[in-house]
């Protein structure tokens, strides 16, 4: 059996050869010092390959599983996702999402069975169960990475160290942790992509790659529409264009069954979806989820608009803490290219992944950073070669020379140092910072206070945490360990994570959950009676329906338009009992246009309850009873 990153067999009566890619990515001279280029570098075994597999997911699962249920749903996808999730166990329609019992045309159903189906076993959606369905893209999307790392640098090692570098951003992070859609699609486009690159460099292996990347393509359209296909074809495109032209395109792809093959198992796994979706609904619902929330989106500026050069101040943070090392990535990268003609097809492959996806959402109108979100890996890949080869410096034999002259050492060096002074520094200001803000020494505003006095304390760990990390990149950095000094952003990365997530994201709840509101609500209404909401859009009604179980009523249209006050005011003049929810702020607009009414209906603020810096007002047009007394307060002492 051979490796991942084997020299290719000869060639099958079914798949004929390729003509070798020979187009460079950059035509940087080859440094003058360095020595002959050394014998290529076997693949590691498939044994090694299995081994480093398993230790990619079992630092996934201590990455990303603790605390994973420990915080509530946060508004405003988080709670709409696990509504959808409940209705869909509820009514047992697997097809139609819908949330408030209507339609809800925002996505393809991947996201919504991952939180329906481990929720489908104890009847009942919890944060655990909505967002135990991303760990499996999680590692996945990881598992990916690693073995691109180990095909494209040929080692164990730079699988490993790409896998660590994806694992440690900031952006991958909090993707793995927090119910969206965007990591289920970068699941399927990661996957995508490693299967491409299977079937372009190893000709032999086309014939089961091709079609691996048709269902990875499935199930990335089933997470988000249309860029499901987008980003993978686009970056197969032009790869296959820069590295042999239009003759590449029909050789390598078009001419194959094998990539038919894979066009049929895309279709197989995400069509019979939309057309189960489309005989059971109206056809509006399929124009609003396929041209508005996907086309549209891309075309016009209803939805986050955001200038070109948006991504450009969004990358850097989403990349933290690896962008530091990625200009060093990119020199090293370009000169290992140079070098030797054999990586300069996989290299450009990384580099077009990257740009040519990030001028994609650059062009879209519609931009939310986490939309850049499939470009990361590239990057990843590209550091995590970069901390392989600084191993390989640091080894004996011709290949440590070469290493070392691929090696921009100063770059690398000054780009470490930052980060782990940035360390060092965070460190001990949280070890500072964490027990004045635990015992209220330093005054905060509300919600901040809430906060403050919840995660104070896990402060300390976390700033101890860091200073270790910084320790290590120094003391690395001393004596020359580029290879250990890696590891030192990468164990920060993985010590604030379990700080946010064990620490920090449980005191948020009052500010980010419902679940207050719904307690209070109960006080006042029957179970699974309805309330209207005004003020908010429909993307927030999602909070406030999971908490509370009860039906919402908006009196806005899905554009967001109509007369909201109108609509309130009709809804109290009902004979029963009914609630509204608004804005504070908004009863006294209320409460203004009933002066000019002649039949003004009752109006009783029942109570206000305060989610983060906004604070709701209930109101109805009848009075609450009064409450039952307290029969210990009546006890004779």
């Amino acid at each position: 059996m051979s490796s991942p990153a084997s020299t290719p067999p000869a060639q099958t009566a079914a798949e004929p050869a390729a003509t070798p890619p020979a187009s460079p990515v950059g035509s940087a001279p080859a440094i003058s010092s360095a020595p002959p280029p050394a014998a290529p570098r076997p693949g590691p075994s498939a044994r090694a390959v299995a081994v480093g597999a398993l230790l990619v997911v079992a630092g996934a699962l201590l990455a990303y599983l603790p605390g994973l249920g420990g915080h509530d749903l946060w508004a405003p996808d988080e709670p709409r996702f696990g509504q959808i999730g409940r209705e869909m166990v509820r009514s047992g329609d697997w097809v139609v999402p819908r949330m408030n019992d209507e339609p809800v045309a925002l996505l393809p159903p991947l996201t919504y069975w991952l939180v329906a189906a481990p929720s489908a076993i104890g009847g009942e959606v919890t944060p655990w169960t909505a967002r135990i369905g991303l760990l499996p893209s999680a590692i996945a999307t990881l598992l990916a990475v690693y073995l691109l790392g180990v095909r494209i640098g040929r080692s164990r090692g730079a699988g490993l160290a790409a896998a660590a570098v994806l694992g440690t951003t900031s952006g991958f992070h909090h993707q793995a942790r927090f119910l969206q859609a965007d990591l289920h699609l970068l699941a399927g486009t990661t996957a995508a992509l490693l299967a491409f690159h299977v079937g372009w460099r190893d000709p032999e292996r086309r014939r089961w790659a091709y079609p691996a990347m048709g269902v990875a393509i499935g199930w990335a359209i089933l997470a988000k529409g249309p860029v499901g296909f987008v980003v993978p074809g686009l970056v197969v495109l032009v790869t296959l264009l820069r590295n042999g032209g239009v003759g590449s395109l029909w050789r390598d792809l078009l001419r194959r069954p094998s990539f038919w093959g894979g066009v049929a198992a895309a279709a197989a796994v995400a069509l019979p979806w939309y057309l189960l979706v489309g005989m059971r609904s109206d056809p509006a619902f399929a124009r609003e989820l396929l041209v508005k929330h996907n086309f549209g989106m891309f075309f016009d500026t209803w939805s986050h608009d955001e200038p070109f050069y948006y991504y450009l101040t969004k990358m850097p943070v989403w990349l933290i803490p690896w962008i530091a090392a990625l200009p060093a990535a990119v020199v090293a990268l370009r000169r290992r290219a140079a070098a030797d003609e054999a990586v300069r097809p996989d290299a450009s492959f990384l580099v077009i992944w990257f740009v040519a996806v990030f001028l994609f959402f650059s062009i879209a109108d519609a931009k939310q950073a986490k939309y850049l979100l499939p470009i990361y890996p590239a990057a990843a890949i590209a550091i995590g070669l970069l901390w392989a080869r600084a191993a390989d410096a640091e080894g004996a034999g011709p290949r440590a020379g070469v290493a070392a002259g691929e090696i921009p050492r100063r770059l690398t060096v000054a780009s470490l140092a930052l980060l782990g002074g940035l360390a060092l520094l965070l460190g001990l200001g949280a070890l500072v910072a964490g027990p004045l803000l635990a015992t209220g020494a330093i005054g905060l505003e509300p919600p901040a206070d809430v906060v403050a006095l919840g995660a104070g304390w896990s402060l300390v760990p976390l700033g101890a945490a860091l200073l270790g990390a910084g320790g290590l990149v120094g003391a690395s950095l001393r004596r020359g360990a580029l290879t250990r000094a890696f590891a030192g952003p990468a164990l920060a990365i993985v010590a604030i994570g379990l700080f946010i997530q064990l620490g920090l994201t449980p005191a948020f709840d009052p500010v980010k959950s419902g679940r207050n509101f719904a307690e209070r609500l109960a006080e006042h209404a029957p179970p699974g009676e309805p309330f209207a909401i005004v003020g908010f859009g429909r993307r927030q009604h999602g909070d406030y329906i999971f908490y509370t179980e009860r039906p919402v009523i908006s009196f806005r249209d899905e554009d967001g338009q109509g007369n909201e006050m109108t609509g309130a005011i009709a809804y109290l003049r009902s004979e029963e009992r009914v609630f509204v929810a608004m804005k504070s702020g908004f009863e006294v607009w209320l409460a203004s246009l009933l002066r000019d009414e002649v039949d003004p209906p009752p109006v009783h603020e029942l109570f206000r309850v305060r989610k983060g810096s906004k604070e709701l007002v209930v109101v109805s047009n009848r009075p609450s009873p009064p409450s039952p007394p307290d029969p210990e307060e009546d006890t004779p002492r």
